[in-house]
């Protein structure tokens, strides 16, 4: 029963002749259970699949509503009806020694039907088990007891450890892989060490050359103010930044001017390093699916939950006589698998809630009374798109020669030359799965006409309003049409032009500046210089050094200090009008660490 070993697999092999024994039939059911269970691992995971639900009944009992749940090795679970214990009747409660507990759930083999053994030969006992009931059985485990679950170190993320002292320790991490265009969560975590409780609170500036807060800078101060910690206790603060949708697809983040107070006592920390991430051009849901799906087989066994579920922390009195039961909570540690029979439930719901303001997609009511919802994708120096469904009804008027339009549909990427095609939405219904069969056929429809798919016979077309940033489809039915809704995917498309470069603004009327122009840095130190742009917007910069051996730029400017003193020139300037530029300067003294301490 103890045995959790699926790999590798082995089938049992027929051929005339062959003499079966009870090892054989054992083989049998062993290769099929294993296969079960091992996809069963790799595509769940373990945990809660549905109910077990805990609920305290009095002081000394409690109740576990019937569920299933998958343990760390792909076995089944299954409490069939629900079920009251008494507390003191649950295994290992004679173990509790702290005033908390996991209620934890296991797998749990019994032999069952006893029958009349015909080999009795040697021995051997006059009756055998003629079944294996598969069951469970609940436990409980103290709070202080280590569940056996490896620790490995999580690649997913980049983690700088920024202070570290007798009473708290504190780290910065945020995912090594970002998304342009998308905000990420940079967190700060503190770890209690102290044996009573640590007043903590934190103040720093962060230095994001390629990320920017909501309000658009490159500079965000942190402010955390005092908190109690105790010893063990890990609490997070979270922050959020955004990815800039430009061409760099890498850079650093840089803590300045740290400072953490414990017991009111004023203490710098660590501002040497910075941490290096990669900005790329991929949605958020596919950039998790392969970082979760590039685990290897070793990794996802390292990783492993284990074989005992936890299904709720019991926290309890102890009283002279026994344990009572003070509270039951699940939300913490319970684990559940997500399973595709819930997908729709749990995405609904996760639509009710945000991490940050975000901007809804435009709707316009247009006269036909049908609404339409476009999405915007890319930035101003590339082609911009959007795209949406309109419907234009027809009504009993649907005869030949008869002619339609679509109200007034609003694009969203604003006034100008814009060029806006539309195709009609059908679905083929040779398809075997009626939720993968929606195509768009753009230009002459009837091309694809069939007895399965009877498109309508139209001429269709798009009058774009380029003052107003709209537009509006018109059909012209060539025959009889069957059909009550004409359905378009509509798609608009804006190429950017000379002035969405600056190329037509006058040199003369823009400048750009350092926003601190003088830095004064100890060897080896980090530092980002931010610009401030006037008479044009925000664009890109390229950032170099008029000397060489004078330290290292990067592309996104964070500039490094060489181990020589000096005053270090660096040079801006706008990457698309090269002539209009500024400069910083870096004075690099070797103690100056020493006298900021």
């Amino acid at each position: 029963m103890r045995n959790n070993q699926l790999l590798p697999f082995e089938r049992n092999r027929y051929y005339t002749g062959k003499m079966l024994t009870s090892v054989d039939f054992e083989a049998e059911q062993t290769y099929m259970n294993n296969k079960r269970r091992f996809l069963n691992s790799m595509m769940y995971g373990s945990g809660v699949v549905c109910g077990l639900n805990v609920v305290s009944l009095d002081d000394l009992s409690l109740l576990v509503e019937s569920g299933v749940a998958i343990d760390g090795s792909g076995r089944e679970i299954v409490v069939e009806s629900s079920v009251v214990k008494k507390l003191s009747a649950i295994e290992d409660f004679d173990k509790l020694e702290s005033d908390e507990a996991y209620l934890c759930i296991r797998y749990r083999e019994d032999p069952v039907h006893a029958v009349y053994s015909l080999n009795q030969s040697a021995g051997d006992q006059a009756y055998e088990y003629n079944r294996m009931h598969e069951g469970y059985e609940l436990f409980l485990k103290d709070t202080s007891e280590e569940f056996d679950l490896l620790e490995m170190e999580d690649e997913f993320y980049r983690t700088s450890k920024i202070f570290e002292s007798e009473e708290v320790e504190v780290e910065i991490s945020l995912p090594a892989e970002n998304c342009a265009g998308i905000s990420s969560r940079v967190r700060f975590t503190f770890t209690g060490k102290a044996e009573k409780p640590v007043p903590v609170s934190f103040q720093g500036i962060l230095q994001m050359p390629v990320f920017t807060t909501n309000e658009g800078n490159h500079e965000m101060e942190i402010n955390i103010p005092e908190m109690k910690i105790d010893s063990g206790q890990v609490i997070n603060k979270d922050f959020w930044i955004k990815a800039e949708n430009n061409s760099i697809d890498s850079t650093e983040l840089i803590l300045k001017e740290g400072v953490i107070v414990i017991y009111g006592e004023r203490k710098k920390v660590n501002v040497k390093g910075t941490i290096d991430v990669a900005i790329l051009k991929e949605d958020p849901e596919s950039l998790a699916a392969r970082n979760a799906g590039k685990l290897s087989l070793e990794m996802r066994n390292v990783q492993s939950q284990g074989n005992d579920v936890v299904i709720a922390k019991i926290k309890l009195v102890k009283t002279d006589m026994a344990y009572i039961i003070d509270q039951i909570i699940e939300a913490e540690v319970k684990k559940y698998i997500t399973i595709p029979q819930n997908e729709v439930i749990t995405r609904e719901y996760i639509s009710n809630f945000s991490k940050e303001d975000v901007t809804a997609p435009e709707v316009y009511q247009g006269d036909a009374g049908k609404v339409v919802k476009y999405e915007h994708m890319g930035d101003t120096k590339a082609p911009q798109i959007a795209s949406g469904i309109v419907e234009i009804p027809l009504g009993d008027d649907n005869g030949k020669g008869t002619t339609h339009f679509s109200g007034e549909i609003l694009h969203g990427l604003g006034k100008g030359n814009v060029y806006v095609d539309v195709g009609f939405e059908v679905y083929d219904t040779n398809e075997a799965l009626p939720g993968d069969s929606r195509n768009t056929i753009y230009g002459a429809a009837n091309i694809f006409r069939d007895k399965e798919n009877a498109l309508p016979n139209v001429d269709v077309a798009v009058k774009v309003l380029n003052d107003k940033g709209s537009f509006i489809v018109g059909v012209n039915l060539l025959d009889n049409v069957d059909q009550l809704i004409l359905s378009f995917r509509w798609t608009a498309i804006k190429f950017p032009t000379e002035d969405d470069f600056g190329l037509e603004h006058e040199v003369d009327n823009i400048s750009i500046a350092a926003t601190t122009p003088t830095v004064v840095l100890g060897y080896k130190d980090n530092y980002f210089f931010d610009v401030e742009f006037n008479g044009i917007e925000k664009s890109g910069l390229t950032y170099e050094l008029t000397e060489p051996n004078s330290g290292e730029i990067s592309s996104e400017g964070v500039y490094t200090a060489p181990n020589k003193e000096g005053v270090y020139e660096i040079r801006i300037s706008l990457t698309d009008i090269p002539v209009v530029c500024t400069y910083a300067y870096a004075i690099v003294k070797k103690d100056v660490n020493e006298k900021q301490e």
